[in-house]
């Protein structure tokens, strides 16, 4: 969907599938920085906005259906459907306080207490989400 080093064009909403984004450290190691699953939005939002390279992929794990919106075609959609801006407002509010939250508290554990908590707050992802992809959150 998204490579990292290219410019991120479009937002994706999820339909169906297990997406990740992910960006390679110094060392060649990955580390993923979020799962999307049905009905979620991801995208490189800086990459979007900035119409930047991308420092991060964003990768479908399993088959994947998708809707995506170009950067042009949203914003003519919010000038044409002023409302449209404002929901797309909090959904962006909304990503932001889950990396919020986890910076916060996934940062302070280990990679076997996230999988936990994230299979705990998400039980969906535990179908889809194979454990050592969860090595790398």
């Amino acid at each position: 969907m998204l490579h990292e080093g290219k410019i991120c064009t479009s937002r994706y909403f999820i339909i169906s599938g297990l997406v990740r984004s992910f960006y390679i450290d110094d060392k060649g190691n990955e580390k993923i920085t979020q799962f999307a699953i049905e009905n979620w939005w991801v995208t490189n939002v800086e990459s979007f906005i900035k119409k930047t390279p991308s420092a991060m992929s964003i990768q479908a794990l399993e088959k994947t259906e998708m809707l995506t919106i170009d950067k042009e075609e949203l914003e003519r959609l919010f000038f044409s459907i002023p409302k449209l801006e404002r929901l797309f407002r909090i959904i962006t509010e909304n990503m932001l306080i889950a990396t919020q939250r986890k910076n916060d508290i996934y940062l302070q554990m280990t990679s076997k207490n996230r999988y936990d908590d994230l299979v705990k707050h998400f039980p969906e992802f535990s179908h889809n989400l194979p454990f050592h992809h969860c090595l790398y959150f």
